[in-house]
């Protein structure tokens, strides 16, 4: 069980950088062995406990929209109010890197150009944490006795945080940045010596133990997992965030950084509970929507030759479920993805659970919506949007493959989405 201990953060500070806590307060004692940030609908910023369904009943009323962009180095906030007057963070959940952010900023004073390497945004490891919200009146209670009051309460979602990949300044004073989040460092950490990993090890803590190769310290939230390793070996030049996806699919997981920078295993996405509900009937944020089908891209079975144990094993996963567009057995037809074969898995029930979770990717993807709404920050790639549209003939629930977030307060949100079938 991995557990964030305490984090006064009063000054501004993240501590380590791989914890899940905001600038400006206390984290406090989270046990985290499940795998979530304690409650799925509770997010620390700020040091505030924000609660979804607070957020989105302000989220309902007149409000301002407000951005947040602040400058961190080795996790301690070293800028904060960055002068941001546009831009975007996207996050494509079948990228090995999630979360890219572009800004503009207005350097008004002309001191924001990096002139020295230890400049704030110099791209040498300096980072950006983004945040956008709004600023609503809401009810605040009294002190010593006095009635609840009403007043201007702030509420601001994490949108990531952005390792500064790029920094270019026109004469006007514009800088244009663009930004990953901690996923690409991990990357461009290449193995210098190899690595071996003993036989036997549980997941886990491999992944966990190749990730601390980039950044030594590192806390990985993951799931229980009762499959283990082969000896494995890691040669130089070798991609350590490449090989801890690997590894992830190989149990059925997928490995990213969250909106607070903290690495974590989680599970595919599913279509069971919808994020969100997109109506054709005026009562949604719904402003456009376009829907494409292709024949293109559409698998229906996923076949794992495991060769990691003393003797190869086989397991299939198919597309079952008679109401799927692409059904095994159904007019779609059967279309199986090339058979994956993989060091990594060593047993009959760890090669099912790996093709379980690759046919999750690739199932249904023959259908595709864009979606253009009102910005809701808390979207995610991975979430399932529950979609109706008489018009286009749509009464069902998509998983979004992308989701594009404006930092500029006129702009709207963009998603693309894919349609799956439930496994």
């Amino acid at each position: 069980m991995t557990t964030l201990g305490t984090g006064a953060l009063g000054d501004g500070t993240l501590g380590n950088p791989q914890t899940a806590a905001l600038p400006g307060g206390t984290l406090g004692d989270k046990t985290l062995g499940d795998g979530t940030l304690g409650n799925p609908n509770e997010v620390f910023a700020f040091g505030e406990l924000i609660r979804e369904a607070d957020f989105v009943l302000l989220l309902g009323q007149s409000h301002t929209v407000v951005t947040r962009a602040d400058v961190l180095r080795g996790g301690e906030r070293i800028a904060s109010g960055l002068p941001v007057t546009s831009g975007s963070v996207t996050i494509d959940r079948r990228a090995a890197v999630r979360r890219r952010a572009t800004l503009t900023l207005v350097d008004e004073k002309h001191d924001l150009v990096p002139t020295t390497a230890a400049h704030l945004l110099a791209p040498y490891g300096n980072e950006i944490a983004l945040w956008r919200g709004i600023v609503a009146s809401g009810w605040v209670e009294g002190t010593d006795g006095a009635p609840p009051r009403r007043e201007d309460v702030e509420q601001l979602w994490p949108l990531g945080v952005f390792g500064i990949n790029s920094i270019e300044a026109s004469y006007d004073g514009e800088l244009a940045i663009e930004g990953y989040d901690r996923a690409k460092a991990a990357s461009r950490a290449t193995l210098e010596t190899p690595f071996v990993i003993g036989g036997g090890t549980n997941y886990v803590d491999a992944i966990e133990s190749v990730l601390r190769l980039a950044s030594p310290g590192l806390v990985l939230m993951a799931p229980s997992t009762i499959y283990t390793t082969p000896t494995l070996v890691f040669d130089i030049g070798d991609d350590p965030w490449a090989k801890a996806q690997e590894m992830a699919v190989a149990i059925g997981l997928e490995l990213r950084y969250s909106v607070t920078g903290v690495p974590e295993l989680v599970e595919p996405p599913s279509l069971a509970t919808p994020a969100a509900t997109f109506t054709d009937d005026g009562r949604s944020t719904l402003i456009d929507l376009v829907r494409s089908l292709t024949a293109d891209e559409g698998y229906n079975s996923v076949t794992v030759i495991g060769e990691g144990g003393s003797s190869p094993v086989i397991a299939t996963a198919r597309d079952l479920d008679p109401a799927s567009p692409t059904y095994y057995d159904g007019p779609y037809g059967r279309r199986p993805l090339p058979p994956i074969r993989s060091e990594l898995v060593g047993s009959q029930p760890q090669a099912l659970t790996m093709a379980r979770g690759v046919l999750a990717q690739r199932t249904g993807s023959t259908q595709r919506l864009s979606i253009e709404a009102l910005v809701d920050p808390r979207r995610d790639a991975g979430d399932a949007l529950e979609v109706v549209c008489s018009r286009l003939g749509l009464d069902g629930v998509e998983l979004a493959d992308t989701v594009t977030i404006p930092l500029e307060a006129e702009g709207t949100m963009s998603m693309t989405t894919s349609a799956r079938s439930a496994l």
